[in-house]
């Protein structure tokens, strides 16, 4: 891809680089490439003359780039998970002058760095925190640690007996619907989810009035 720190900054168009073949790259995958990746410094003339090729280094050199591993281990949105084939996003864009080191790197997965660069997710750091934001303003919690020691299963098995009550593999199947086998409809899903998201949204507001 060619581009220059000007391109990545304002875009013109939306188009933040192009391939060898003078195919346009969209602006938000452009500065999503130039997080971490190879990169060749050219310097041009006025005229546009080629003056100095330079060599191939990375956006994020080996020593950060190990410290980053070291200290994230993993996709650092909160639930992901995902250890394998991450990207170093720089907090603060690598074209509006954001340094490559440490704090101003953090490590996430492909889909969550495209999501970044898309704006359906972006990340802040507060009180030297890194925080990652969803679309609505809402900083996204750490997600609950999974259940895998005896003791927390020892908890809830005392307090349902003292509760008197009796889970089994009967317990909910009188209320289980009947699946015919037909895939999940991930539309209709989605849109049940954004009905319960604006009926929350709107009983807030009317709390909030009265």
């Amino acid at each position: 891809m060619l581009t220059s720190k000007d391109q990545l900054q304002h875009g013109p168009g939306g188009v933040g680089g192009f391939l060898r073949d003078g195919t346009p790259v969209p602006l938000h995958m452009a500065r999503m490439l130039s997080c971490d990746s190879a990169r060749v410094d050219v310097v041009t003339g006025a005229d546009g003359q080629l003056l100095d090729v330079g060599r191939s280094t990375r956006a994020i050199p080996s020593a950060i780039s190990r410290a980053l591993w070291l200290r994230d281990g993993g996709c650092r949105v909160p639930g992901c998970g995902r250890n394998r084939h991450l990207h170093g996003h720089h907090i603060q864009g690598w074209a509006e002058g954001g340094p490559t080191r440490l704090s101003n790197l953090v490590l996430v997965c492909p889909g969550h760095h495209r999501m970044i660069h898309e704006g359906g997710l972006s990340v802040e750091i507060r009180a030297d925190k890194i925080m990652f934001i969803d679309q609505r303003g809402h900083a996204i919690s750490a997600a609950p640690p999974r259940v895998d020691c005896g003791q927390d299963l020892e908890s809830l098995e005392r307090f349902l007996r003292e509760a008197d009550l009796l889970i089994d593999d009967s317990t909910a199947a009188p209320v289980l619907p009947k699946w015919d086998g037909r895939p999940m409809n991930l539309g209709e899903a989605l849109d049940w989810m954004f009905i319960a998201d604006r009926s929350r949204t709107s009983a807030r507001q009317r709390q909030t009035s009265n």
